[in-house]
């Protein structure tokens, strides 16, 4: 049976690995915002 002590270092553990995952998501979305910004830029300067 685990310790407390154990059973907190577990969970801040996984508290960490989620943050760090939301971390790479946030950036990845940034740059798919990025990306679609300046597609929708180069089109609009396409047709002018």
């Amino acid at each position: 049976m685990a310790t407390e002590q154990e059973a907190l270092k577990f969970v801040k553990q996984k508290i960490q690995k989620i943050e760090d995952l939301l971390d790479v998501m946030s950036k990845d979305k940034t740059k798919q915002n990025k990306t679609k910004q300046a597609i929708a830029i180069t089109e609009i300067h396409t047709r002018l």
